[in-house]
């Protein structure tokens, strides 16, 4: 009997040691899909899709039908994302434009399988994500460093004189850059300040470096989302890092201040700030015609707003919307109309996935 017992224990031992081999292994292909994946937004559309599309594979491979359904159970910001995705399906039964509302579902299918495939993946392997964290953040940091070495050359080599300017300097749209950006920066930033290995002194200076390195490139490429983002987020993981909140106020300040030496010394990202508050007038008016139109990029994205809401509201559409596949043509024909004639205008969404919610699907979309 004693001798079974051995052999049994044994045979456990090495299964236990095989399954975490097998776990590690996983581990690291998970971590290594993950930043592809990241790395893919700063590519064209196709690759990060194709790079995102690998890793839901991946992840599909792991599953079983009831490992997701234990994860719906228990998790319910996943049950959020699957009744918004089953809001767009019941939109589809009041749309009049079909083939745009199954669009509409194909752009959105991601936002559901990437949080429903990868959160039981990463919770089965018992994935440990504090290094991906970092890996995410250097990611985020030679992009940037690929991006000026990029940006030197055009301008030094091949005599292009805008290779700096923000809308030519990104590899993608530079807001979109920007939003990454900030994001990645932030990670590296919180697995620098959980870091133990350093000094305190080599560890906050890190820190600082870093985002100081951070505001310039968001300087740099001019994108108000990203600065403003990037601060708040900063001021947000301080607050909840560091327990001396008069230390919070401390790091702040020559946060602030280098951002204002920084926008002092770029014009174009100063002017893009300055021009914030102007033709704010037109918010007011509900009838533009006869009016010169000149609006900068706030103004545009307010207004827009404000014909949205206010006529799906006036039109008694605001419970459930125009329907899936119907939101762009309303606009469109809100834009159209004798009081704004503002046809140029015509295939813009509202700039905001909330308004172009509300317009899609009603208060039950938002």
């Amino acid at each position: 009997m004693s001798g079974i017992a051995y052999f049994t224990l044994r045979i456990i031992s090495q299964s236990k040691h095989v399954l975490m081999q097998s776990e590690l292994k996983v581990n690291k292909i998970l971590t290594i899909l993950i930043c592809l994946s990241f790395t893919g937004f700063f590519f064209s559309i196709m690759v990060g899709n194709l790079l995102l599309l690998v890793l839901l594979l991946f992840c599909a491979t792991r599953l079983r039908p009831v490992d997701l359904l234990d994860s719906l159970r228990g998790n319910s910001l996943l049950q959020l994302f699957c009744a918004s995705y089953l809001l767009l399906l019941i939109g589809l039964l009041y749309t009049k434009n079909i083939s745009v509302g199954f669009f509409a579902l194909e752009k959105k299918v991601a936002l559901l399988f990437a949080p429903l495939l990868l959160t039981p993946t990463l919770k089965k392997v018992k994935y440990q994500a504090e290094a991906l964290f970092t890996y995410v953040g250097l990611i985020t940091i030679v992009s940037s460093f690929v991006m000026l070495l990029t940006a030197a050359c055009r301008f030094y080599l091949l005599d292009v004189s805008n290779a700096f300017y923000y809308q030519e300097i990104t590899p993608i749209h530079y807001v979109y850059y920007a939003i990454y950006f900030a994001v990645g920066s932030l990670f590296l930033i919180n697995s620098l300040i959980n870091q133990t290995k350093h000094s305190a002194t080599i560890k906050w200076g890190l820190v600082a470096l870093t985002g100081l390195y951070a505001t310039f490139i968001l300087v740099l490429i001019a994108s108000k989302t990203g600065i403003i983002a990037f601060l708040a987020g900063l001021s947000i993981l301080l607050y909840k890092k560091i327990d001396q909140k008069r230390l919070v106020l401390m790091g702040l300040v020559p946060v602030i201040i280098s951002t204002g030496v920084l926008l002092a010394t770029n014009p174009t990202t100063l002017e893009r700030f300055k021009e914030l508050n102007h033709s704010l007038h037109f918010l007011t008016l509900n009838d533009l015609r006869g009016e010169e139109i000149n609006m900068n990029g706030l103004s545009m994205r307010l207004l827009f707003w404000k014909i949205s809401t206010t006529h799906l509201i006036n039109d008694g559409l605001f419970l459930a919307g125009v329907g899936t596949g119907d939101a762009q043509d309303y606009i469109n024909s809100l834009f159209v109309m004798p009081a704004y004639d503002i046809p140029s205008d015509v295939g813009w969404d509202p700039h905001n996935q909330w308004v172009f919610a509300f317009v899609q699907l009603g208060l039950l979309g938002v």
